[in-house]
């Protein structure tokens, strides 16, 4: 399979001085295999805003954990709205999706243009579907300059109102890992939702 990227970004006006990005690449298995959902939404646009001051301390890990858990939470309840059930949470998969932070992480410049992409998914659904899985979407995300309170909102919100995100929040899937890390350079903060069944 190959993933087709479109490297597009998504902004969702929240707070005047922060940035939401979302990846909004494009793709589907052929040959067979099994399609990867990427969210791929036309009305995406490329813009950067960033607040002075913005956090830049390093990354608490237990913040971290917190923010994954309310990302997880507020997916499952916007699937609940709709009537679906909710998904069962995966620690491999939880590790997929820290690992492809901390690459965009690695690949982002401090304190510049927020990265969210889907470099090396084939990778992901490889480990993931020599599991048994046979279906796989994600959702990736990074923000910047938002206060701790919201982070997991507003991650939350920017996919909920972006076609292509809200289509593998509300897909056929029966399983998740969902990671958020923070860069500890800049403070920017990257989250990546694996979905499967």
């Amino acid at each position: 399979m190959k993933i087709k990227n479109i490297l597009l970004m998504l902004v969702v006006a929240g707070f005047s001085a922060s940035c939401f990005v979302s990846c909004d690449g494009g793709g589907g298995g052929s040959d067979g295999g099994i399609k990867i959902e990427i969210p791929d939404d036309e009305n995406a646009a490329n813009s950067e805003q960033t607040r002075s001051g913005a956090d830049s301390s390093g990354a608490d890990t237990s913040l971290e954990a917190s923010y994954g858990v309310q990302v997880y939470d507020g997916i499952n309840s916007e699937r609940l709205k709709v009537g679906l059930s909710a998904l069962a949470r995966d620690s491999q998969m939880d590790s997929l999706a820290a690992e492809h932070n901390a690459d965009m992480i690695s690949r982002a410049n401090p304190f510049s243009e927020l990265l969210a992409d889907h470099a090396n998914a084939q990778s992901r659904v490889d480990v993931v579907t020599a599991r048994g899985f046979t279906g796989y979407g994600e959702n990736t995300g990074a923000i910047r300059g938002y206060s701790s309170s919201v982070v997991a909102s507003t991650m939350v919100t920017g996919w909920v109102t972006s076609p292509g995100h809200f289509k593998n929040i509300i897909g056929d899937y029966s399983t998740t890992g969902v990671a958020v890390t923070v860069d500890p350079r800049d403070g920017a903060i990257y989250a990546t939702q694996i979905f499967a069944r």
